[in-house]
C-alpha cells in the first residue's frame, strides 16, 4: 500500500491526474498569448499616433522681364555724295518671354541741330533723302518712320546671354544737300522698344 501510494504521488505518475494538469494549464497559456497580442497592438497604435506625415505643394511662375541695350549715339562724321552706310549697330535684348523689337524716329529726315543749345533749328535745313535702315538679315533697306516699325517679331526667350540684333543705317547725300556752319549738325533720334508678347 505504501508503494502504491508513493507511486501515485511521485513525479513518475503519468495517469489521469497529469492529463488534467496539462488541460488546466492550456487556458492560461492562451490567455497570455491574447494579452501579448493586445499589448503589441496598443504599442503599434501608439507609434502610429505619434508620427504624422504631411505634404506641401510649391508652385511658382517666372515674371516677365526684359532688358534692352542700345548704343547711346553714333557720330557718322562727314557724309559724302552718294550712299553712306553706317557701321554695324548691335542691339542687345535679354528676355524671359517671347518679345518684339521695334524702332521709330522723331522725324524721317536728319534735320539741322544746334549743338550748344541742344535744340533743332527752327525752320532749319533737312537732308533731301530720308534715313534708311535694315536689320542685317533683311535683304533691303527701309525708310525710317515716326511710327513703330518691327525689327524682330516673335523672338524666343533669350537666356542669360541675350540676343544680338544688328542694324545698319544708310543715308543718301546729293548736291542738293548743304554743308552746315560750325556748331551745327544734322541729327535724328531713334527709339527702340522691346516688349514681351506673351
Amino acid at each position: 500500500m505504501t508503494r502504491a501510494g508513493f507511486g501515485m504521488c511521485g513525479r513518475t505518475n503519468t495517469g489521469a491526474g497529469a492529463e488534467i494538469g496539462r488541460r488546466s494549464r492550456w487556458p492560461c497559456t492562451r490567455l497570455l498569448l491574447i494579452v501579448a497580442v493586445c499589448i503589441a497592438g496598443l504599442i503599434s497604435q501608439t507609434a502610429i499616433a505619434d508620427t504624422q506625415v504631411g505634404y506641401q505643394e510649391i508652385t511658382a511662375q517666372v515674371g516677365h522681364a526684359i532688358e534692352l541695350t542700345v548704343p547711346m549715339s553714333y557720330d557718322w562724321g562727314t557724309l559724302s555724295i552718294g550712299e553712306n552706310e553706317s557701321s554695324l549697330q548691335d542691339i542687345i535684348v535679354k528676355s524671359t518671354a517671347p518679345y518684339d523689337l521695334l524702332v521709330r524716329a522723331d522725324r524721317t529726315k536728319m534735320t539741322q541741330y544746334h549743338l550748344a543749345s541742344g535744340m533743332y533749328v527752327s525752320e532749319g535745313r533737312e537732308l533731301v533723302n530720308p534715313l534708311q535702315w535694315r536689320e542685317t538679315s533683311m535683304g533691303s533697306y527701309l525708310v525710317m518712320d515716326t511710327v513703330d516699325m518691327p525689327v524682330v517679331t516673335a523672338a524666343p526667350p533669350t537666356g542669360n546671354g541675350g540676343s544680338v540684333c544688328t542694324v545698319v543705317y544708310r543715308q543718301v547725300v546729293t548736291y542738293d544737300d548743304q554743308s552746315l556752319p560750325d556748331g551745327m549738325v544734322y541729327r535724328i533720334v531713334l527709339t527702340y522698344t522691346a516688349t514681351n508678347t506673351v
